[in-house]
């Protein structure tokens, strides 16, 4: 499985904002090359700059901006003059975009690390406000994400249930299941709300434009945690969708448990059997 921190997405992000910068400086300088080789065509066409009150050096200067002519039925040389005039304004115009868009990059290559990650955490933050008020997100290559009901299966653990069970296995002195003590007492239990569906944050991977999807998987973030042994109240929907300091994962364990209605209101339910390529997240 492959992991990636904000470093390593501050990296590529800032090494595609140079590229981009290249590629566009690269193209606005081809593009000034024929501009002026089209500025200088056009003053061979005196009479026409008169009739058509063309100020071709306020024009290329910037100072002012032209307007296109529309070509009618009239001389071959003159339609030519209206063409090649008609197509400096659209290579200025081009530049113009290319060039506000050359200052973004250049702004954004810029951008240190601590404030990129100031903006991923708001960016991410947004995009799970939208998902638990039941929107779906479609990231550009990764795909779309959504928060969706399946039918429920009693093989996922309730993680909160199963600490406190093994909290008080540990103060009677019981030695519970692990890695080391496979002959423990097992301490994962469901949730026991006798449910038909769970909840879950699904990702798209077939809707998604990587090439070599399998080594990837989608973990909602659980820092925070909410939920579990350390839960003192119930928090409002309200709460939760402002809430800063928790991940999606606890925020969505909550709702199932403590608001059930908002969960079957909000999210679809989905029939996942059939599915079993795409990628799932229990919640």
């Amino acid at each position: 499985m492959l992991e990636f921190n904000n470093h390593d997405y501050h990296t590529n992000f800032i090494k595609q904002c140079t590229n981009q910068s290249i590629l566009i400086n690269t193209e606005i300088h081809t593009l000034l090359k024929d501009m002026y080789l089209m500025y200088y065509k056009l003053q061979d066409n005196y009479n026409y700059l008169v009739k058509y009150n063309i100020k071709i050096h306020e024009i290329i200067r910037l100072e002012i901006k032209g307007t296109e002519i529309d070509i009618i039925i009239t001389s071959t040389e003159e339609q030519l003059f209206i063409s090649n005039y008609n197509f400096l304004l659209n290579i200025i115009n081009t530049i113009n975009k290319l060039s506000i868009l050359y200052k973004q990059y250049s702004f954004y290559r810029k951008i240190p690390y601590n404030v990129f990650k100031v903006i991923m955490y708001a960016t991410n933050f947004e995009i799970t406000r939208l998902l638990l008020k039941g929107q779906k997100f479609t990231y550009p290559i990764l795909g779309e994400v959504y928060i969706a009901r399946v039918p429920y299966d009693s093989s996922f653990p309730d993680w909160g249930a199963s600490y406190k069970f093994k909290e008080f296995l540990d103060e009677q002195g019981i030695q519970t299941k692990d890695k080391d003590n496979e002959n423990g007492k097992a301490w994962l239990v469901d949730n026991g709300l006798n449910r038909d569906d769970f909840v879950i944050l699904r990702w798209k991977k077939f809707a998604s434009k990587l090439h070599n999807k399998a080594p990837y998987r989608l973990v909602p973030c659980t820092f925070g945690n909410i939920y579990g042994k350390i839960l003192k109240r119930t928090f409002t929907i309200k709460e939760l969708l402002q809430n800063t300091s928790t991940g999606i994962f606890d925020k969505i364990i909550h709702m199932y448990r403590y608001h059930y209605e908002y969960t079957q209101s909000t999210f679809p339910y989905v029939n996942i059997a059939s599915k079993q390529t795409e990628h799932n997240i229990t919640a």
